[in-house]
Order: C-alpha cells, then structure tokens, then sequence
C-alpha cells in the first residue's frame, strides 16, 4: 500500500482473504477517562461518546430480507449526544437511509446520531492518544448480539475456542457460502471487522488500527480483514443467540478515521439451505434481531421476516 493514506478500504477486492475474531458479551466501557486534579474536566457534551449505528452509506443496499447473505455494516464513531442516561433506538427495514449513522453528515438530517470530532484530529490511529484531546473511543466495549426471533431453525455446530476466528477463507468452509446446508443445517451469523487491530507501526494498521474481539488473538500486520464467529447461546425462548465483545484500541479522531469510517459487518446468512439440489432447497425460518450496545446506548435491529 506504500504511503498513500488516501486508499479506501471498499476499493479493495471484495473476496480477498477475510479474517475473523470473535466477541463476548459484556457491560460498556465508559468512554473517557478520569481526569486528574490537575486537569480540567472534559466538556462530555462536546466530546460525546462513541456510539455504533448502521451507515448510512450502505443502509439500503444491505438491509436484511433473507433472500440473500447481507454484510450490514456499523460505523463507529463519537457523537455529540449530550445526554447522560444511555439511549435507546429501535429500527427495521423501514428506517430512513437520511437517519442512519454516518460521521460525513453533521449538517444534515442526522439527527439521531450526530458526529463530532475534535478540532485538527488526525485520521491516523495513536494507541497513545489522550481522551478529549485526541479524539475518544479508546477502552471502549461495544457489545453484539444476534438472534433469530422467528422460529426454530437446525444451524450448522457453531464453531468454539480458537475455531471461531477466521484468518483465511477455506474452499468449503460454510463461512464462505451464502446458505445453509440441508443435512446439516443454517449458515450461523459472523461478525467481520474492517479495521482490525494489529498492533504494528506501518501505514496499513495506522490506517485500520482500531477494532479488535476482546477474546480474540492478534492477527497479522497483513491481515486485511478479520472474521468471527460468536459465542452461542440459547434465548429464553429456547432460539439461537450469538455474542461478540468488540474493543476499540485507538482514540477516533476524525472522520475518515480506517480510511472511510470505522466500521464492521454483521453478517446474516440467506434463508435458504444450499446444498447440490438446490431445485428443492428449503426455506430457512428466520428473522434477525441484532442488538448492538456502546457507550451511547443500544441501537437494535430487527430484520424482515422469512
């Protein structure tokens, strides 16, 4: 990539080795630190808190209706949400592309999660940066759920351990595959962070080193993106629920923070099993309710019904 700093991730060739870590549910972490006595306080209003919401850019055209795979994706960002009491936002397919996140759109109709940036911040990811000084974010948890709400479903055996983390697509490999399996059941939901964490002085994790699974191992300083699967779990109801704890590493300090924005993919799998005979594929019962909690509250998702 050398140093051109103004590559944008989604100009990368779609298919190119993903990686995964995984997530574990868990309470937000408060977005700023203490402030000592000698300091004054940060003006919590101004630098607002990190909140994770779908873009906007991409709203329409991965909304979920179960007839394909959709890669939805969050932007994470700080917000100008001055409110103290975490907030609360309920959306489906209906919702407004002009409402959905995005950090570009300050002076618009974005009004439900409006961005704000620090004067002169540095598109550059500094796990040194201060709070309230070079942007905010960093400590934060942003916790992921992802169940399916509408009926009893077979999945595919959600992998465990270090299984759940995906480095390198594998032929085969039901990550990979828009559908299920008849036999062995539904493709289960994955999380794929766009800019993964890699701990290393050059100008790829500069650009991209934010994001990390908390439980999740250090990918490689080449490593373009990484996948995960979540921890499973069953709802009170009795369906299938997964989890992700996701860890923000670097300050945020600028719009065009990851080269674009911030930002992951919940990956929900089409509803229909797709195995050889296709002509006789099934029907898989779904509808998604993804719940994603960061320090500017919850923002849930519940997808159409199949």
């Amino acid at each position: 990539m050398g140093e051109n700093l103004s590559i944008n991730r989604r100009t990368l060739v779609k298919g190119a080795a993903w990686t995964a870590p995984a997530i574990a549910a868990t309470a937000a972490v408060p977005a700023y630190a203490a402030s000592s006595s000698t300091e004054p306080q940060q003006d919590v209003c101004r630098y607002g808190k990190l909140v994770a919401a779908p873009w906007s850019n991409v709203w329409e055209a991965r909304k979920f209706n179960g007839k394909v795979e959709e890669d939805v994706e969050w932007a994470v960002y700080p917000t100008s949400n001055c409110t103290s009491a975490p907030q609360h936002i309920n959306i489906d397919n209906s919702f407004p592309a002009a409402q959905a996140a995005n950090p570009y759109y300050e002076r618009t109709a974005q009004g439900t999660w409006r961005p704000f940036f620090p004067a002169n911040g540095n598109r550059m990811a500094d796990v040194r940066s201060v709070d309230g000084v070079d942007g905010t974010g960093q400590g934060n948890i942003i916790r992921v759920t992802i169940e399916n709400v509408a009926g009893d479903v077979n999945y595919v055996d959600t992998p465990t351990g270090s299984d759940r983390f995906l480095f390198q697509a594998k032929d085969g490999d039901p990550a990979y595959g828009p559908n299920g399996y008849r036999g062995r059941g539904a493709n289960v939901p994955m999380i794929r962070l766009n800019d993964d964490f890699k701990g290393a002085n050059t100008t790829y994790s500069k650009l991209y080193n934010y994001l990390r699974f908390a439980d999740g191992p250090m990918p490689a300083k080449n490593t373009m993106w990484t996948w995960a699967y979540g921890e499973h779990y069953k709802t009170a109801e009795g369906r299938d629920g997964w989890s992700w704890d996701i860890e923000v590493m670097s300050n945020i300090t600028a719009r065009e923070a990851g080269a674009d924005v911030v930002s992951f993919m919940t990956r929900l799998p089409a509803a229909q099993y797709g195995d050889a005979s296709r002509s006789n594929s099934k029907t898989i019962p779904v509808q998604y309710r993804v719940t994603v909690t960061s320090p500017w509250g919850v923002v849930t998702y519940l997808s159409d019904a199949v």
